[in-house]
């Protein structure tokens, strides 16, 4: 969150409770809320699902719409016109259509109601178009307009993609959100965590450190999300990647499980450690709450 001079004008959220910061939303006092496009923390946030069918689809839309990016101009646009001027101002054409509308129209950004009009029947496809904005203008919004728009697919997957979660539900993550659900997993059990770039993984996709007294340990992690149980194969390639490094040991995560093979192998490398299927749905209920499934958009936010 951006660093915010209060003058006595504006609302802090302090010791509000989510049904006090939920009225103010809907009050001629919104304006004077900080922030008021996007949820104040993470409690809030996990509040409000766990009540969420409470609310009328009325009422759930008008929250949303006050969390997705309106058309409109924030203050910060300012200073990127000042940045236009002093880079971008003898270049034949703008250097994006962000600069265009910043320098032609009455606002900087298109906003994306729109996204509403594909709820609650195509929940998915709105996700999409939530995602697709975000990756198109993520380097010009403030930041709690990003949170907004991350705690608007949030909110979309808690209200119509709620299910028992099971082995299905892992496999219905694309690989990005299985990678970073991982890596929230073993930041929330207190490691320091590292996503790899998928081009330069070098057979790891999640590096974890601890270093307190007694318990220092670096893990190479593998994130597998294949529809079989992982085979041997990528077990010894997974050995072969800590053979020669200064790590603990290799973890090779599998959606579905693993094979007779696999599990051999394991028992015979202690630097090997396998964690899949239900074993692996449990540690993400009992480390990171019942909502982890819907929390996989902030995940990805907290990465970036």
């Amino acid at each position: 969150m951006s660093n915010v001079i209060f003058s006595p004008k504006l609302i802090k959220e302090g010791k509000m409770t989510l049904d006090g910061w939920l009225e103010t939303m809907k009050s001629d006092n919104r304006d004077r809320l900080f922030p008021n496009n996007c949820f104040p923390s993470e409690e809030f946030l996990n509040e409000y699902i766990n009540k969420i069918n409470n609310f009328s689809e009325k009422e759930f839309k008008n929250l949303l719409r006050m969390l997705v990016v309106n058309t409109c101009t924030y203050g910060i646009d300012e200073e990127h016109k000042k940045m236009y001027f002093m880079r971008y101002k003898d270049l034949e054409d703008y250097p994006s259509e962000y600069y265009r509308r910043l320098l032609e129209t009455g606002y900087a950004h298109e906003g994306i109601t729109w996204v509403l009009e594909l709820l609650p029947h195509s929940p998915k496809l709105a996700l999409q178009g939530l995602s697709a904005y975000l990756a198109a203008n993520i380097m010009t919004l403030p930041d709690n307009a990003i949170n907004g728009l991350y705690d608007v697919q949030v909110l979309i997957r808690a209200r119509y993609l709620k299910n028992d979660y099971s082995v299905d539900t892992l496999l219905s993550l694309d690989p990005t959100e299985f990678e970073n659900l991982i890596a929230k997993l073993y930041k929330k059990l207190g490691y320091e965590v590292k996503i790899t770039p998928s081009t330069r993984d070098g057979g790891k996709d999640v590096i974890a450190e601890i270093g307190t007294v007694g318990r220092r340990e670096k893990l190479f992690i593998e994130c597998k999300r294949y529809k079989k149980n992982v085979g041997v194969v990528w077990a010894r390639a997974l050995l072969g990647t800590i053979s020669n490094s200064k790590v603990t040991k290799g973890v090779l995560i599998g959606a579905k499980g693993f094979s007779a093979g696999t599990k051999k192998l394991a028992e015979q490398n202690h630097r090997l450690e396998l964690i899949g299927g239900i074993e692996l749905l449990t540690l993400l209920d009992d480390t990171l709450g019942k909502n982890w499934f819907d929390f996989i958009p902030r995940y990805i936010s907290e990465f970036k």
